[in-house]
């Protein structure tokens, strides 16, 4: 009977011990799993802000010439630009809490939710 005890009781801790091995396997992976996201979520941005700051240098330099004509003036073509980008730029500067830093608090309490929900499932 106290050899079978024993047994039990070196089971039990064996199972333990696995059980611990396999959450942290778990955490692990969830781990990996978030932070390729974010790696991948951040490529992506980076690569779309460099498309888009190509786009509106094109884009600026067909404005200002078609401002140019408008206008009669390079230089007032090129302030008026000039001018709505500061505009654009301020709005920008004034809405980024909102834009910017809530997004990203987002993204990370998403990551952190998903990891805690892994390892509660299983």
């Amino acid at each position: 009977m106290e050899e079978n005890k024993g047994s039990v009781i070196k089971q039990l801790i064996t199972d333990f011990f696995e059980f611990i091995k396999l959450k942290s396997e778990s955490l692990a992976l969830g781990i990996i799993e978030n932070s390729s996201k974010l790696v991948s979520t951040i490529f992506s941005v980076f690569v779309f802000v460099i498309l888009l700051i190509f786009a509106s240098v094109f884009l600026s330099a067909a404005l200002v010439w078609w401002l140019t004509q408008v206008l009669g003036s390079f230089i007032y073509a090129s302030l008026l630009l000039g001018f709505i980008f500061l505009v654009i730029a301020l709005i920008v500067f004034v809405l980024s809490k909102r834009l910017i830093a809530s997004s990203v608090v987002r993204m990370f309490s998403d990551m952190i939710t998903d990891i805690l929900n892994n390892l509660r499932q299983k």
